[in-house]
């Protein structure tokens, strides 16, 4: 079973709330000093960005880096603003891609061994990772917290406290989540982490590709696409298919390497484990379900 915990070594605030709106940014930067400060933790640090154009935002990220590089430290990044499932706002009116802003992220996410923990009080954020993440490539965040739904400014910032005030004092992310539920529905927010999110794209895969009708379309297709491209026969290239087939957990297991950075970081190997054959035949029996 996969370790759901991480670390941080302070906080970066990207703050994209337009002037005369409520400075959620703020008051989250503010708090998280006063907590810091309280709790006598003084090594987390806490950077505040107000990010006009999108050469800001991607400076903003290059410091990110430069700092992870130089002292090792691992940052916690909070966006807050306006956002669509397909972009997110500027204050300058113009937008960036969620697609580049996760670009940036998986750089980070590579740096810090898959530990970039990800809150967002943009609406419709949360769809973002789930509509980019690809299991072919490494994961560009650890977790997610963000809304999927329209939610009003001051529950959303009075929730992101509480889970940043317990987060700072106790170290326990489930302790911090539970306390974020108390001041917000939680059912208007995703909570995504990378080991979850690659078991839910393996199983989609499964269960496109790999089961009944889908299995044997599959096979037929490929089939003639060897006969057609290779010039074998028949009988062998079914053969050569349904061999290449039936090593489909060992392509899991290195696709899993990958996401979850065990390649970059052969450490994490402890941390995420995945076994590939037995999630192939809890898939296939139908003894594991993602809505």
């Amino acid at each position: 079973m996969s370790d759901l915990s991480f670390y941080c070594n302070g906080f970066v605030i990207i703050d994209l709330v337009p002037d005369g709106e409520l400075q959620t940014g703020r008051k989250l930067e503010e708090q998280i000093q006063d907590i810091v400060l309280y709790e006598k933790k003084t090594g987390l640090f806490c950077h505040r960005y107000r990010c006009h154009t999108k050469q800001e935002l991607n400076e903003v990220f290059e410091d990110v880096k430069k700092h992870l590089q130089r002292t090792g430290e691992v940052p916690l990044i909070h966006v807050d603003g306006h956002a669509s499932k397909e972009s997110l706002k500027l204050l300058d009116g113009t937008s960036v891609s969620w697609k580049e802003v996760f670009s940036s992220f998986k750089e980070i996410n590579i740096l810090c061994a898959n530990n970039l923990f990800f809150t967002c009080g943009a609406c419709d954020s949360a769809f973002a990772l789930q509509s980019i993440a690809s299991i072919t490539e490494p994961c560009p965040v650890y977790g997610l917290l963000a809304p999927e739904v329209e939610v009003s400014a001051g529950d959303m910032s009075d929730a992101f406290i509480e889970f940043y005030k317990h987060f700072i004092r106790t170290e326990d992310i489930g302790h911090a989540l539970d306390e974020f539920a108390t001041k917000t529905n939680p059912k208007q927010y995703a909570l995504i982490f990378s080991p979850m999110l690659f078991q839910k794209v393996a199983y989609v895969h499964i269960k496109e590709n790999s089961i009944g009708t889908s299995r044997r379309q599959r096979i037929e297709d490929l089939v003639s696409e060897v006969v057609n491209t290779c010039g074998v026969p028949l009988k062998e290239a079914r053969k050569a298919v349904k061999d290449a087939l039936s090593r489909e957990p060992e392509i899991l297991n290195k696709l899993h390497s990958k996401f979850m950075l065990i390649d970059h970081h052969p450490q994490n190997g402890a941390r995420f484990t995945f076994d590939a054959v037995e999630f192939v035949k809890q898939v296939r029996q139908g003894e594991v379900h993602f809505d």
